[in-house]
């Protein structure tokens, strides 16, 4: 299942709930973690995970990045490594990647997770995304 990708409209998705929290990426029932990537409101079930793509081309020097004092606020926390950062690269050189944030909802309420799109070595993002994250039982 993924939700939000392409062309589709910003909209609200609810991810399912599973049994199992030994595991930890949470799948929901259909076996799919749901995906974000438009900034969009997310709706996730206390216990599931989600992930947020973004696309980024670094060969120009632009990344993706959880903005500074962004992190949570012990709603949902980030799943692996460098905060749940996963980069996938297909062919190579030059192309468009995704990077990947996972995270699981671990607390009820709600918060913004905010992206910068920007250079390492420069100030100011050339483009920003939110997405406002709301845990339920």
């Amino acid at each position: 299942m993924v939700a939000g990708c392409g062309d589709e409209p910003a909209g609200t998705t609810t991810a399912g709930t599973t049994a199992g929290a030994a595991a930890a990426v949470q799948r929901n029932a259909a076996g799919d973690v749901p995906r974000y990537t438009t900034g969009q409101r997310v709706v996730a079930r206390l216990g599931t995970s989600f992930v947020i793509v973004l696309f980024e081309q670094p060969s120009t020097g632009y990344l993706w990045d959880l903005a500074d004092g962004s992190n949570g606020a012990g709603i949902v926390d980030p799943v692996g490594n460098f905060r749940g950062v996963r980069v996938t690269q297909e062919n190579g050189g030059g192309q468009q990647v995704s990077r990947e944030f996972t995270y699981v909802a671990v607390k009820q309420g709600q918060v913004a997770l905010r992206y910068e799109y920007a250079r390492p070595w420069e100030k100011a993002p050339i483009s920003t995304r939110t997405f406002d994250v709301t845990v339920v039982r």
